[in-house]
């Protein structure tokens, strides 16, 4: 597989659908900029707060669609099927349950590890057992993350077919290029965001504390798409080529007696 490739395609795409992927963006981010809103509301209006943080739970419902139109969006694309705003949207109707479900399961296989990260973290003293601890279990989180990478891809895009163990077998041999992609992609947009925050809280001041806040809101839009461009794309290419694969392991067979044959026929019928 090849990484050039994917990425060339990831932001292709990503520049082809740019208008799509960035409502689709608004409305996955929805949650996300409620709950900033709860928080900083919490400290001043505690039921302001807290009725905005029931609301925040509504939100996911288009949270989920939104995502599992970043997929859908992605594969119209490839397939050269543009779709318009509104129909982006409109075709993810169906979708939050299965995205819901489907990120629940592969987050509930990474808990056990994440929460190992955590502990070792906040309540080892020792900073050598400390950071070896949350080394072994960050790499067994990255391993999980890249394992079960197309997952979501595949239960949105094949329906029953697909899932955990099909998103499994298709990162089954091409594990180190998927962990690749996963690292230039969201690793680069989590560094990126990182840097732009670290920048931003060096300057004071209500009006910068504004600004710093709808810079960092527009990057997220920006951004959050690639990721689920870039998984999906994966999905797409490693299920076409390993279908083609089957296909060709299907006909291996068919020609094994087609040649068998033509021995038996060559010995009855000696050329003369």
């Amino acid at each position: 597989m090849n990484i050039g490739m994917i990425l060339k395609k990831t932001f292709s795409v990503y520049k082809n659908g740019f208008r799509q992927f960035f409502y689709l963006s608004i409305f996955a981010n929805l949650t996300t900029f409620a709950s900033t809103l709860v928080t900083i509301l919490m400290a001043e209006h505690l039921i302001i707060g807290l009725i905005l943080m029931i609301g925040c739970i509504f939100l996911l419902y288009f949270t989920f669609r939104a995502n599992a139109g970043v997929i859908l969006l992605t594969r119209d694309l490839i397939q050269n099927n543009p779709k318009t705003i509104r129909d982006a949207y409109r075709q993810t109707e169906g979708y939050a349950s299965i995205y819901f479900g489907i990120s629940l399961m592969v987050g509930l296989i990474m808990v056990v590890p994440l929460l190992g990260a955590i502990y070792s973290y906040h309540f080892i003293h020792s900073t050598f057992l400390k950071w070896t601890l949350v080394g072994i279990f960050g790499v067994i989180v990255l391993f999980l993350s890249t394992r079960y990478n197309l997952s979501i891809p595949s239960a949105i895009l094949a329906g029953e077919s697909g899932g955990l163990e099909s998103g499994k077998r298709l990162v089954r041999g091409d594990f180190w290029q998927v962990l690749l992609v996963l690292i230039i992609t969201e690793g680069g947009v989590i560094f990126l965001s990182n840097g732009l925050s670290y920048f931003l809280d060096g300057y004071n001041g209500i009006a910068m504390l504004i600004i710093s806040t709808m810079i960092q809101a527009l990057f997220l839009l920006l951004t959050a798409p690639i990721v689920g461009i870039s998984s999906t794309i994966l999905y797409l290419e490693l299920n076409h080529r390993k279908q083609i694969d089957m296909i060709h392991q299907d006909h291996l067979p068919n020609l094994e007696p087609k040649n068998n044959c033509e021995i038996i026929q060559s010995t009855q019928n000696p050329v003369s």
